[in-house]
């Protein structure tokens, strides 16, 4: 209803096409908030309503799906899902969180949860990492649930509270970041590669995880006891691996070598589709045996998210083109006269952190980082501070449930009470918030 209001309304200083746009614009972000069809669904819906209605043109839609940032999906995604089959992931973690130091005492066990959440969702996705780790931590926190439900809470709460921190610190870590590239390329023209991200990324990262971590501990005051139990249920969620698989070592090595290239500076979608590539070739045993990937092994790549990646570029594309982004953005980020943008990066980390508090973050970065980028014309100094600020602070949304899927999968083990996932969720928010806002502050000093 407000979508068809809104096309009929008239707005003189709006171009036809933008003025449609608007409209589509307002049904797609509602369908997006209110989760009325899948994610995908709906861009790809907003896609073919703006082709229909002129705002959009064929060549901007087809040069949307193929954009690298696609491809660097797609083999990233391969790659961390032969990581997983062939057990890569879990001999990380079991390296780790098993270790004598870790088992002994309550808060290095969630310092330790919390550490190998953060460093695999820099390259795994959020949901993938929770997944992964939950199943040993609801062995802890079932246990302490009997005698200490603060603990429980804690233990499971600190795993998507790491794990988004952690995606904050490469560009592959969480699809916002990688929507954030392919904007700062296409209408900055700003080339972000993985080593000047990852410089910005991954401090922020450690300072959020820190700070979190400190979060979870102080407001649920888990127990300090030495819990000497610990290890050996650890022990028993965590199956010992066994020896270096071929599989493994391979998967190691394309895994180490992706990493590498990319941080040198490599195309990282052609890194990311040779890396995974190989798998589809190299035996995980013997020559004749099965390969280290499969054919089904592409049928667990979240294909809806890479079709919400190519429709929410276009929509992005759109905005610009059609002027649609200036015009909400002299309505709503008008650039200061005086220069300083540091009061408008504080207002668009509150934005982003609200906005993916109630709906997708990459949704809501589909939405922000067209409108920051429309606002400030061609100054790309401040548009990258306003980008990262607009990308990061969709990582901040971890106040309810349905914020993340990471947060569902903990809520739904029953361990937590909502009110004290709403409560530590809007501390650690309110906390990051300042950090974010200082970090973007910097971007300037790094891409000089």
């Amino acid at each position: 209803m407000l979508a068809v209001l809104v096309w009929l309304i008239p707005i003189p200083s709006l171009s036809a096409e933008a003025h449609r746009l608007l409209a589509i614009m307002v049904l797609v972000v509602s369908f997006w908030i209110m989760e009325s069809a899948p994610l995908w669904v709906t861009a790809l819906l907003g896609c073919a309503l703006c082709l229909a209605a002129g705002a959009m043109s064929t060549a901007v839609l087809m040069q949307s799906f193929t954009d690298p940032v696609l491809f660097l999906f797609i083999g990233s995604f391969l790659l961390a899902h032969a990581m997983h089959r062939h057990g890569l992931d879990n001999r990380v973690a079991h390296a780790l969180i098993v270790h004598p130091w870790v088992g002994g005492d309550s808060h290095r066990t969630l310092w330790a949860f919390g550490l190998v959440a953060w460093g695999l969702a820099m390259w795994l996705s959020i949901t993938t990492t929770v997944a992964m780790l939950l199943p040993a931590a609801l062995v802890l926190a079932r246990m302490a649930e009997k005698s200490d439900r603060r603990y429980a809470a804690a233990i499971l709460l600190i795993l998507p509270y790491a794990a988004s921190a952690g995606a904050m610190a490469s560009p592959v870590g969480t699809p916002p970041n990688l929507i954030a590239v392919a904007f700062m390329s296409d209408i900055l023209g700003v080339k972000v590669g993985f080593f000047k991200w990852m410089v910005i990324g991954l401090p922020l990262a450690a300072v959020i995880l820190v700070v979190r971590y400190l979060i979870v501990i102080f407001v649920l005051h888990p127990p300090t006891r030495s819990a000497s139990k610990q290890l050996q249920n650890l022990k028993a969620a965590f199956h010992p691996p066994g020896a270096w698989s071929m599989a493994e070592r391979i998967t190691f090595f394309c895994f180490a070598g992706a990493v590498v290239c990319w941080v040198i500076g490599f195309p990282p979608a052609v890194v990311g589709i040779l890396a995974s590539g190989i798998l589809f070739v190299l035996p995980s045993g013997a020559f004749w045996g099965e390969r280290i990937l499969r054919w089904k092994d592409t049928l667990a790549i979240d294909w809806g998210t890479v079709l919400l990646f190519g429709g929410g570029i276009a929509l992005g594309r759109a905005i610009f083109d059609t002027g649609l982004g200036a015009f909400l953005g002299s309505a709503w980020l008008q650039p200061p006269a005086s220069g300083n943008y540091y009061p408008l990066i504080l207002v668009t980390v509150l934005v982003a952190a609200v906005f993916s508090t109630i709906a997708s973050n990459t949704a809501a970065a589909n939405v922000m980082i067209p409108l920051v980028l429309s606002a400030v014309g061609q100054d790309k100094i401040a548009g990258l501070s306003l980008a990262f600020a607009a990308t990061f602070g969709t990582s901040l949304g971890l106040t309810l449930p349905v914020s993340t899927p990471a947060n569902a999968m903990v809520y739904g083990s029953k361990l937590i009470r909502l009110r004290d996932m709403i409560y530590v969720g809007l501390l650690a928010d309110l906390a990051c918030i300042p950090i974010v806002w200082i970090a973007a502050g910097f971007v300037p000093f790094i891409f000089k």
